[in-house]
């Protein structure tokens, strides 16, 4: 059985790898996610309008901002398909023998990001690599790029995690949080260790996940016994780095107006014991408005992470695959509702 645990190792090891994601438009009128072996486009309402066959399990499943197309990868991770709505078609747009890891749409829906390692095993880092959905060109950005990255919102760059002194599977990895221009350097604005997701505020402010760590430091089998994980802000303009409040991150998400965000918290018993997690909506400073799900709702969880449904709700899957259900929270009052059989109904 996976616990919760569990979940946290994959977050801190692998994020986007094994972390499963469900992605609507900005407006929420539309949602992208998958259902056994079927990628599905559903509506506001969470209906089914559009069922895609894949080979393999979904895992990533990202529509674009305009909603005309949606990209996913597999659990195996080796290839990426790209979904063009209009003609109800798809194509692989990139496959090797290693993996594809987290796919971002920039926010006019013409480029998509995302890493590509050579090959399965070693760190979880790779090329971050750009794909032009008009031209069907793909070029490189950085190299050792980890799977950790978010568009600004003109789309004009990407702050994304470089990695360096890069060991063995399951030792310390460190790496520099950098802007990316085309055309410029990358701009370096803070080190990370460890655990990292990525999401741009601004053109020049960037929120993200790290080890509350001092360099230089030893490797570690388990970062999550021996390390804690906080949040923080960087800004290019400035040159300032803080972090933001003082729980502990293990994920967290921005709302599609970079107002609010969807953060899980990490609950450490004292004198050790199993790690537990709540769910909490926060504001872009880090500051809890209330939280959503106790840490009850997380005893038991897979790999699927909660998704918003434009500014003011969420889809929160709770429990194990085998046994997952969902509910749609409004965040303005924090009322859920269980929507579990409507995204069963996905399969008739």
């Amino acid at each position: 059985m996976r616990r919760f645990a569990f979940l946290l190792f994959a977050l801190a090891v692998c994020p986007g790898c094994l972390v499963h994601h469900w992605t609507a438009t900005p407006d929420g009128k539309l949602l992208a996610g998958y259902c056994g072996k079927t990628v599905v486009v559903a509506d506001a309402d969470l209906k089914a309008l559009e069922k895609y066959e894949s080979a393999e399990q979904p895992a990533i499943v990202e529509i674009s901002p305009d909603g005309k197309w949606v990209v996913y990868n597999t659990e195996k991770s080796d290839e990426i398909w790209l979904i063009d709505r209009a003609t109800k078609t798809q194509k692989k747009i990139a496959a090797n023998a290693g993996e594809f890891l987290y796919n971002a749409w920039s926010p006019d829906s013409n480029r998509l990001a995302f890493v590509e390692k050579s090959r399965k095993d070693g760190p979880m880092a790779g090329l971050l690599r750009i794909y032009n959905v008009k031209t069907g060109e793909t070029f490189t950005a950085l190299e050792d790029s980890s799977p950790a990255y978010g568009w600004t919102p003109s789309g004009d760059a990407l702050f994304a995690v470089q990695l360096y002194g890069l060991q063995s599977e399951g030792e310390t990895h460190f790496g520099r949080l950098v802007r990316w221009t085309d055309g410029e350097n990358p701009v370096v604005l803070a080190h990370v260790a460890e655990m990292a997701f990525v999401e741009a505020l601004s053109e020049d402010e960037v929120l993200f996940t790290s080890a509350i760590a001092k360099l230089p430091a030893a490797p570690q089998g388990d970062p999550f016994k021996s390390m804690r994980f906080g949040l923080f802000r960087a800004s290019k303009s400035t040159g300032a780095v803080e972090q933001l409040g003082t729980s502990e991150i293990a994920w967290f998400t921005l709302s599609p107006d970079r107002k609010r965000m969807l953060s899980l918290v990490v609950e450490r018993p004292e004198g050790g014991g199993d790690i537990k997690a709540h769910l909490d909506l926060a504001d872009a400073t880090g500051k809890t408005v209330r939280m959503l799900k106790d840490k009850s709702a997380y005893e038991k969880s897979g790999p699927l992470v909660p998704a918003w449904l434009g500014n003011g709700r969420a889809l929160v899957p709770l429990g194990e695959t085998e046994t997952r259900r969902f509910e749609r929270v409004d965040l303005e009052s924090a009322e859920s509702t269980d929507v579990t059989e409507t995204v069963k109904g996905w399969t008739k």
